[in-house]
């Protein structure tokens, strides 16, 4: 997903809002909600973890990684791991995310890195750099 604020000072304003910790316990409320709705109102148990700077793209100063896993039990008595990882930058006025899920583990993250240096390359280009 890519958003395009009205200036750079905004985009900055908003990546500093989603990599406090007060972002970080929305985004970990919203998924655990998202999750239990999805699963028949159980409510599992949601981890979240976040990584500083997690972009290895020269040029990019401010990024976020969120890593989400859960097990998710079924009425049928199954259950499934369920990944999630989040991305994101801001290059310019840009905003740029990245989610990667999966319910057989994580995404590798090799494929992370090389989606995240295309995205940054096409939001630099986009932005006169």
């Amino acid at each position: 997903m890519v958003a395009v604020m009205p200036t750079a000072a905004l985009a900055a304003r908003d990546l500093a809002a989603i990599r406090s910790k007060r972002g970080e316990a929305c985004l970990e409320k919203a998924l655990s909600k998202d999750i239990s709705e999805g699963s028949g109102g159980q409510t599992p148990y949601v981890s979240v973890s976040k990584a500083e700077d997690p972009l290895k793209a020269s040029g990019v100063d401010g990024s976020f990684e969120y890593k989400m896993s859960t097990d998710v039990s079924e009425e049928d008595g199954s259950s499934y791991g369920n990944y999630l990882d989040i991305f994101g930058f801001v290059e310019g006025s840009a905003e740029v995310t990245l989610t990667a899920g999966g319910s057989s583990g994580p995404v590798a993250p090799e494929t992370e890195q090389h989606l995240l240096s295309i995205l940054f390359k096409r939001a630099r280009a986009n932005n006169g750099g």
